[in-house]
């Protein structure tokens, strides 16, 4: 009887030190700050534009030139999804590639490709790289739940210059968010 009155006396004492060292009282905090967050989706639904010598000679019965260009438009749409947490605001821009290393007219660079809302209609030339056209359907600030904006491309064929047969131009559109309160 001694002996287990010992045992538990001595194995009290060295849990006491453990329960006793324990803190079951107090808080803890945390914070998560979000700041600057944009998150942006673009989804291209473009179809290809091919063109071939009967159509353009189609289309310049109705004249071209300065006065009336004679546009090419792309099928669909691209999609511009955007959610911010903070101020902000959405440029356009465009570079191109051609097989065989042309290239297009420099003095007529900036009014190629046009930009066109989701259901046709015209909004504006897309300056060439590096200017930027900004886009104004956006609101440009916190939009929680998100903005969502459908657009269309047509390309000024009067100002793509003098082409080769089985030239392929290729268009690259780059949209950009850029954070205004930084």
């Amino acid at each position: 009887m001694k002996k287990l009155l010992m045992v538990l006396i001595l194995g009290g004492a060295l849990l006491f030190p453990i329960v006793g060292l324990a803190d079951t009282e107090g808080t803890a905090d945390a914070a998560l700050t979000l700041t600057a967050v944009i998150n942006v989706n673009v989804i291209d639904n473009l179809t290809d534009l091919e063109l071939k010598q009967a159509d353009l000679d189609a289309l310049a019965v109705y004249g071209g030139g300065a006065v009336n260009p004679i546009f090419g438009t792309f099928g669909g749409t691209f999609t511009i999804e955007l959610v911010a947490l903070t101020n902000f605001k959405v440029e356009i821009t465009w570079d191109y590639s051609i097989t065989g290393g042309g290239t297009l007219p420099a003095g007529t660079i900036d009014s190629v490709l046009f930009l066109l809302d989701g259901t046709g209609g015209d909004i504006a030339y897309i300056p060439h790289t590096p200017s930027v056209y900004t886009i104004t359907d956006f609101s440009g600030g916190n939009n929680t739940p998100g903005e969502t904006f459908d657009y269309g491309l047509k390309v000024n064929l009067d100002n793509l210059g003098d082409r080769k047969a089985g030239e392929v131009i290729t268009f690259i559109v780059t949209v950009t968010i850029t954070d205004t309160t930084i």
